[in-house]
């Protein structure tokens, strides 16, 4: 099928080994590695192995220093400037942009993105670290979603 097809290639083309995520390219073949949690939505695609989703969940998303889950989901470890998890882009990566500087795609919680994020997760259920990641990223959003609309009244 089409599906199968793209899940082929994107397994193919854009994983990179060494970081242990999947990237997008440049025109000219090489990876783009500023990652962003949309690198986890090649698992919506069905693309990465079980090894290949454990690892990606272990090496970044259950990362303080990357996106800043806890495998609690309790925000243990988690600095102030990457409390609420799952940035619009890498906490590590020099473009993060720390808060009071107002950049839209560089560290913000972007709701959509955790969403994608999550159903992506959702097909990896059978994984014990994806099923461990996405419980971790519900409950992190699901306090930041509240915390919002206590304080603020909406989302």
């Amino acid at each position: 099928s089409r599906g199968k097809l793209m899940a082929d290639k994107i397994r193919r083309q854009l994983w990179d080994e060494p970081i242990s995520m999947y990237v997008n390219k440049f025109a000219n073949g090489t990876f783009y590695r500023r990652i962003s949690p949309t690198s986890f939505y090649a698992m919506m695609a069905n693309a990465p192995s079980d090894s290949q989703a454990a690892n990606m969940i272990n090496t970044w998303l259950l990362n303080s220093s990357r996106f800043c889950v806890a495998a609690g989901g309790d925000f243990r470890n988690n600095r102030d400037d990457c409390y609420w998890g799952l940035p619009s882009i890498s906490y590590d990566d020099p473009a993060y942009l720390k808060p009071g500087v107002w950049n839209y795609w560089r560290g913000f919680v972007w709701g959509p993105m955790a969403m994608l994020t999550y159903w992506s997760l959702q097909n990896y259920g059978h994984v014990q670290e994806v099923r461990q990641g996405r419980t971790a990223l519900c409950k992190q959003m699901k306090a930041l979603m509240t915390r919002q609309w206590s304080e603020h009244r909406h989302v």
